[in-house]
């Protein structure tokens, strides 16, 4: 067996049980960042609490004409909210909140 041949003393289980915890982790970690971003957001007049669960939440390009800015997309169960991202000192990342959809 080549598991006795190289030494290795973890079963069969344990390897099984890897990209479970991985994928755990990772969620963990996500949702983490989640929670820290939707409490960097400032001036929102939308209870946040109240849109269901953020599903997904990341950074886009906004063109209009040949001017280009930066905004940050939350994504709700119930609503879609659109932010400024702004660095503030001690690189702190905040957002300001822009507008929101239903």
């Amino acid at each position: 067996m080549k598991q006795v041949e190289l030494g290795d003393k973890m079963d069969l289980s344990s390897y099984l049980l890897k990209p479970a915890a991985t994928d755990m982790v990772k969620f963990q970690l996500r949702h983490g960042n989640d929670l820290l971003a939707m409490d960097a957001i400032r001036d929102c007049d939308v209870n946040l609490k109240e849109q269901g669960q953020l599903i997904r939440q990341d950074e886009f390009t906004v063109w209009t004409g040949r001017r280009k800015c930066q905004r940050h997309v939350f994504l709700f169960e119930e609503l879609i909210l659109f932010s400024k991202p702004k660095k503030m000192d001690g690189g702190l990342d905040v957002f300001n909140y822009k507008h929101s959809f239903k």
